[in-house]
């Protein structure tokens, strides 16, 4: 994925905070990620394994709790 497509998907983020399908401490964390794929792709040398071991066991559930808010940002309301 390049960079430049990266930067969109940012900007997706701060849109979904906007229109209120992502609260602003779950917009915090997804941005986060996208600051920790940047070190993985590109300062991958300079990564402290402890911070990654800490991301896999801690962070993971964050991309359910984004997936849960945009499948009900686009089911129909009951």
């Amino acid at each position: 994925m390049s960079d430049v497509v990266l930067h969109k998907k940012v900007s997706v983020e701060r849109c979904l905070r906007q229109v209120g399908v992502l609260d602003a401490e779950l917009a915090r964390r997804l941005r986060a990620m996208v600051g920790f794929r940047n070190v993985l792709v590109h300062q991958y040398t300079q990564l402290d394994p402890a911070i990654l071991v800490d991301v896999v066991e801690h962070r993971g559930a964050d991309l359910l709790v984004f997936a849960a808010a945009a499948v009900k940002a686009v089911s129909p309301s009951p």
